[in-house]
């Protein structure tokens, strides 16, 4: 998943971990030093709760457009790419934060 980010634009990464936390960070630490990326990695001491707990737990790392993913969804770098080349329309997300 990271490669094919990094192939899609992304060369800052936030990790969040728990299951084998000692053995995976220390897996991102050698790819973020061979590779020439930024690779920080999160604790989640709920790792068996729901997926949004990695969310909540990464939310102190995150600032401005970040995007999420998921280790296990496979996806096409093109794809990832046009996504980062949209320039977001401010007020379509406001009215959509506002709505309901």
């Amino acid at each position: 998943m990271i490669g094919s980010a990094h192939a899609g634009g992304i060369d800052e990464f936030v990790v969040v971990i728990g299951y084998e936390g000692d053995r995976l960070e220390g897996f991102l630490g050698d790819l973020s030093a061979r590779a020439g990326l930024t690779i920080e990695t999160v604790r989640n001491p709920e790792w068996r709760g729901a997926n949004g707990l990695s969310v909540l737990a990464a939310e102190p790392f995150l600032g401005g457009r970040f995007v999420l993913m998921m280790a296990d969804h496979l996806f096409d770098p093109g794809i990832l790419r046009d996504l980062l080349a949209q320039r977001p329309d401010r007020e379509a997300w406001s009215s959509r934060s506002t709505a309901g």
